[in-house]
């Protein structure tokens, strides 16, 4: 089962879809990384939205999610509420300002946005790890170790923090790592 059933799942009876907008939630949801899109959760289907720069490269990343390219985010967020029958649409409290959460109150007119749920279940999933989350844990956790013992010898008086940081990354990198902690 997919994380974005689970959520699903958990959403109360009352709720009929959840919108999620924070990064690292969507990353979480779909493993993928982007600067533009939102996760449409509805009781049918799971949908990433997102614009011409990330749609093919969501598409290769994604596979449990549907991906749709949007030109106007909030006309296809209203064409899939209409489409799946959302009358009350989960929001994340911890990620929309109040100037989004109007503007997109306004748009949706006909959807009531509620606020307190999302943030708490969404932690709450993501307290529990699953095995793939474990191993990468697990790998970053080895990797850190060796890092630390690689760059040990190369602490010397009159390197700078810069020139240091620049070769602990480099060689990080090249073991794998993906860059800093988010």
């Amino acid at each position: 089962m997919s994380k974005a059933e689970q959520l699903s799942l958990l959403l109360p009876d009352e709720i009929d879809g959840a919108l999620i907008t924070g990064r690292n939630n969507q990353r979480y949801l779909t493993g993928f990384r982007s600067s533009a899109g939102m996760v449409l959760i509805t009781r049918m289907q799971a949908y990433f939205l997102t614009d011409f720069r990330y749609i093919e490269a969501a598409q290769r990343v994604i596979k449990e999610i549907k991906c749709i390219e949007y030109k106007n985010r909030v006309d296809t967020l209203r064409e899939l509420c209409a489409t799946h029958k959302i009358t009350r649409l989960a929001v994340e409290d911890d990620d929309l300002t109040c100037a989004e959460f109007k503007h997109l109150d306004a748009e949706l007119k006909n959807i009531e946005l509620r606020g307190g749920i999302l943030d708490m279940l969404l932690k709450k999933m993501r307290l529990i790890k699953s095995p793939d989350e474990l191993k990468k844990i697990e790998y970053a956790q080895q990797l850190t170790d060796y890092g630390f013992e690689y760059i040990l010898p190369h602490i010397k008086i009159g390197r700078t923090e810069r020139e240091i940081a620049l070769e602990l990354e480099f060689e990080m990198r090249r073991r794998g790592g993906r860059g800093g902690s988010l």
